[in-house]
């Protein structure tokens, strides 16, 4: 189920990755599969504090987040409103905008 203050970013082999609109610190994305629901830091990757879940497909979000990272700061950008205590995140010169778009790293 997705709430109306979510949007999501990906679906991979099942996983659902989201980010929420109004959100606590630090930015971070959301992955659910099965049931779980466990949530990662945007700006390393790393699950968060005391987050319990999909612990076996850890080694597959973090490589999906290395390959995605300029794409979830994006979003998480966009869908930041007014009175969120979470701002925007800065956007690292990996990410830079080029007509219009975030450039992914290069690999």
């Amino acid at each position: 189920m997705r709430f109306l203050t979510e949007k999501q970013v990906a679906k991979i082999h099942g996983l659902s990755v989201t980010i929420q609109a109004n959100e606590h610190p630090p930015p971070h994305f959301h992955v659910r599969y099965a049931g779980e629901d466990a949530s990662f830091s945007i700006a390393d990757g790393e699950r968060l504090p005391e987050v319990r879940g999909l612990e076996k497909w850890e080694r597959n979000i973090f490589k999906w987040w290395k390959d995605n990272r300029c794409q979830l700061i994006r979003v998480w950008n966009q869908t930041r409103p007014r009175d969120c205590q979470v701002g925007p995140m800065d956007v690292p010169t990996e990410c830079v905008e080029t007509e219009g778009q975030l450039q992914e790293p290069s690999r």
